[in-house]
């Protein structure tokens, strides 16, 4: 029977994010099934595609994903080439052994009594495929972070430079536009391009390799990042203006204390800072309102 590969997901995992992934034949993919913790798992859970289980990734691009379902069952999840999901309930663990013994021995795999799921709009294909958890900047997350946080700055800028140009005629016009140049400067995008300059230059060349559930990560330059343990972690904050409506509470950047002093600071063009307080959820977070200057 065929080798397939095998992976382990416990609750607090964050989506992608999984352990022990290694070539299993059958019979040791059941023993592992077998020996995990789902009593002490499925406490306090919400079900979801990503949730305490063990994923097998078979030949054609597909997987199956034994779960914790509702009411104490257990679910599989049927991820097929085409990214379409099937899922079966069980009440008894052994009942699905089966079905997974069939995972391992036909290609391709036949869900049959298994119920198609509506995946229309829905990305699922991130709950099955393991995550590296690498940050780094390209010419892409650039773009976006530019787009994403400057966009409204060239609205105004534009307007202010069309009110510019349409007093020209006033006889007051070179103090107007003085008063423009100010106002493009403070609102028009002067100061967020200035910050998004500086976030730029901050983090090209930097590597953050971080998830929720292991406490060792990395961080520094890409060819040589330094290892770090969550453990030695004092406390995080996260540096950013009051009020959803401020046009600089785009910025933000997340500062982590350790224990021996080191200060390690990620501004959100790296990784957004509610994805850092996702993945240090379990660390004190203490208040630092003002501007996240680097």
């Amino acid at each position: 029977m065929a080798q397939l590969i095998s992976k382990v997901q416990y609750k607090n995992f964050e989506i992608g994010e999984f352990v022990d992934i290694q070539e299993r034949g059958f019979e040791e993919t059941i023993a592992l099934i077998n020996s995990y913790p789902w009593n002490t798992e499925r406490e306090k859970i919400e079900i979801s595609l990503t949730n305490p289980s063990i994923t097998i990734e078979g030949k054609q691009n597909d997987f199956l994903k034994i779960s914790v379902f509702y009411h104490q069952k257990f679910v599989l999840h049927y991820f097929d080439d085409k990214q379409i999901l099937f899922t079966k309930s069980f009440t008894h663990l052994q009942d699905a052994f089966p079905f997974i013994q069939t995972f391992f021995g036909q290609v391709p795999f036949e869900p049959t009594g298994f119920k198609k799921e509506n995946t229309l709009f829905k990305s699922n294909l991130k709950h099955f495929v393991t995550q590296d958890f690498r940050y780094f900047l390209t010419p892409k997350s650039i773009r976006k972070y530019l787009w994403s946080t400057c966009w409204l700055s060239f609205f105004m800028t534009a307007v202010l430079i069309f009110i510019g140009i349409l007093a020209t005629s006033h006889p007051f016009s070179f103090w107007l536009r003085m008063w423009m140049l100010i106002l493009i400067i403070a609102v028009g995008g002067g100061v967020h391009l200035f910050v998004f300059f500086r976030y730029v230059k901050y983090a090209r060349g930097k590597l953050l390799v971080m998830s929720r559930r292991n406490d060792v990560f990395y961080f520094g330059e890409i060819d040589n990042p330094v290892k770090y343990d969550k453990r030695d972690l004092l406390d995080y904050s996260i540096k950013m203006v009051s009020g959803s409506r401020n046009p600089y509470s785009v910025f933000a950047v997340t500062k982590l204390n350790l224990k021996d002093g080191t200060i390690i600071q990620v501004p959100n063009i790296l990784v957004d800072h509610l994805e850092m307080a996702h993945k240090l959820y379990a660390y004190k977070i203490v208040d630092d309102h003002g501007f996240p200057f680097l």
